[in-house]
């Protein structure tokens, strides 16, 4: 079974002086598919962590990675879906309150076990330019994620190949791919301003099966209060356009 996006959900800035966040998806989780939050912490003294739901779902930790310009980390969480009807998904401070950005996203056709393969985090990079110090390689059909966090309010422009992730923050973004063959892979940005930014990237193997073809992007066919849903429009298709 070929990698594919099935939905994400973005919340912001939105609520402050919160000692957890939740997301809730525009349908049920399918049992079987697989889900990562990303989530950007105010301060390194506190740790942040996923709420089970029940036995549906497992959480795995990557991070928490550290922007060593400023009082700010990254996590990145991701499980395999083990029963049906789950809408929502939660992150919780160790202490204290503040605002918890989190995005959250659903893809099916990942392996179910041994899929992780973490490529190194960068150290802060100062400019217009960023991306990982070393990339990964996986192999055919993987899942690749980035994700870039800045020391102020910014606005990102995904790398190209790459489809841009419902929004996690003003200073912080998601973006994936589907691999269509093996090789080496980073995780590009580039930033309207100046800024001083860190990335992280983290692959995640395919299940067995044929990989699917490269996307040549999303397009959003409904925006609502929560974020934008997106499908995908591959090679030949007409360009991608916004529908009303």
């Amino acid at each position: 079974m070929a990698v594919s996006y099935v939905q994400g959900i973005g919340k912001g800035q939105v609520t402050a002086g919160v000692s957890s966040q939740t997301v809730t998806f525009d349908a049920a989780l399918t049992s079987g598919n697989f889900v990562i939050m990303l989530t950007q912490g105010n301060s390194k003294s506190v740790t942040y962590s996923p709420s089970n739901n029940g036995t549906a779902l497992t959480w795995n930790t990557l991070g928490p990675f550290d922007h060593s310009a400023q009082n700010i980390r990254m996590y990145a969480f991701w499980a395999q879906v083990t029963a049906g009807d789950v809408t929502t998904v939660t992150v919780t401070r160790s202490s204290g309150t503040a605002t918890i950005p989190l995005g959250a996203y659903e893809f099916a056709g990942v392996l179910s076990s041994g899929s992780v393969s973490l490529g190194s985090d960068t150290a802060e990079t100062t400019g217009t330019s960023h991306d990982v110090s070393t990339g990964l390689s996986p192999s055919a059909g993987a899942l690749l994620i980035g994700f870039i966090t800045s020391s102020s309010s910014a606005s990102f422009t995904q790398g190209g190949s790459y489809n841009i992730l419902e929004t996690v923050n003003t200073s912080a973004a998601g973006e994936y791919r589907i691999v269509s063959s093996g090789g080496t892979y980073t995780a590009p940005w580039t930033s309207v301003a100046s800024e001083t930014c860190k990335v992280v990237m983290v692959g995640f193997n395919a299940a067995a099966g044929a990989p699917a073809p490269e996307l040549d992007g999303w397009m959003p066919v409904e925006r609502v209060m929560r974020g934008p849903r997106w499908r995908a429009v591959t090679s030949g298709m007409t360009p991608p356009q916004k529908v009303n």
